[in-house]
């Protein structure tokens, strides 16, 4: 488990690093099979301390589904949320569905790391967040990490270490 001191470091480490690779991912991934590292179970906890459950599903088909589910300290889901990974265009693009509702906006893949298993979406035209980047930083740990403006003119980052289940 990463220290929570050293979480912000993480991210912005994240966020930096797939920075540097913009402008290569659009011709470097032509298949939702490339996000196959992120299939499963996983469980952990939100930035607010709530347990956490996140699946997702394989890339078969050419699409690949998330859906997850926010739980009260008594238990009670109190937010979900899907994720819609599929080629749009030939750009592998990430559409949320916040509480079920497709999000007017999509996010296209922006960086791609095979290696470190890390993808970046990003649509600075969004709100917030206007970045997602997910890495699969050990065959049993997913880290996701939300970013972008807050209204008060900073940043703002969560950070969600996941454990796998199955």
């Amino acid at each position: 488990m990463i220290a929570p001191r050293a979480r912000p470091l993480l991210a912005l480490a994240l966020l930096l690093g797939g920075a540097g690779l913009v402008g290569r991912a659009a011709e470097a991934v032509t298949s939702v099979a490339e996000l196959s590292w992120l299939a499963g179970q996983w469980r952990g906890t939100t930035p607010a301390g709530r347990r956490l459950e996140t699946t997702y599903t394989t890339p078969e088909g050419g699409v690949l589904l998330g859906t997850s589910k926010e739980y009260s300290l008594e238990g009670r889901c109190v937010f979900f949320d899907l994720e819609h990974f599929a080629l749009q265009d030939g750009v592998l693009t990430l559409t949320p569905h916040p509480a079920g509702k497709r999000s007017r906006d999509s996010f296209p893949l922006v960086a791609f790391d095979r290696v470190a298993r890390r993808a970046t979406f990003a649509n600075r035209a969004h709100d917030w967040p206007q970045q997602f980047v997910y890495e699969r930083v050990s065959e049993q740990r997913l880290l996701i990490v939300l970013s972008g403006p807050d209204p008060q003119g900073g940043d703002r980052i969560e950070t969600y270490e996941l454990q796998r289940v199955r």
